[in-house]
């Protein structure tokens, strides 16, 4: 079976899990369960889990906190083989006794952001070079998401130049 054109492939089948995990600084206790390829939908979903008796650190840095309970999350990935790339976490949220519960920081993004790290620098470096409006068009994504990724990161916007009146 070709691990390309399969529709699920399982770390026992596929080495990309490795790659994808090195990409995405996917560490203990995390791992990849399963990939997804729709290739009509153009569209990779990477599913990502944890050991069940895993402990994670909290902010405040104790460490060993248990899970108090999760929360479905979904940040889109840098683009694969022109595929739309996702990657799927029931997010841990931890009960710390200095701190109380906190939600896990997935190491692939920024906290509270919807994209992962690499799909923001992507997107920032187009963006020195385009304006939003074509960054948005060519990473598949709002306009206005792109706007508020410049805004967070205190960048200034690319406008379009002026067309020039050559033969006037």
């Amino acid at each position: 079976m070709d691990p390309l054109t399969a529709k699920v492939l399982k770390p026992e089948l596929n080495p990309l899990f490795l790659t994808f995990e090195t990409i995405y600084r996917i560490e203990f206790p995390l791992y990849i369960k399963e990939i997804k390829f729709d290739e009509e939908a153009r569209k990779v979903d990477i599913f990502i889990e944890y050991h069940k008796k895993a402990t994670f650190p909290c902010a405040c840095g104790q460490t060993g906190q248990k899970i108090h309970s999760r929360v479905p999350r979904v940040w889109r990935g840098l683009d694969i083989a022109n595929c739309q790339a996702r990657l799927h976490l029931e997010v841990p949220r931890i009960k710390c006794a200095n701190c109380g519960v906190k939600t896990y920081h997935a190491p692939w993004a920024r906290e509270h952001s919807h994209f992962s790290r690499l799909f923001e620098e992507r997107a920032l470096f187009l963006a020195e070079y385009m304006p939003p409006s074509k960054v948005a068009l060519f990473v598949g994504v709002n306009e206005s998401q792109i706007l508020r990724l410049l805004e967070q990161r205190g960048k200034t916007p690319k406008r379009l130049s002026p067309k020039s009146d050559e033969g006037a």
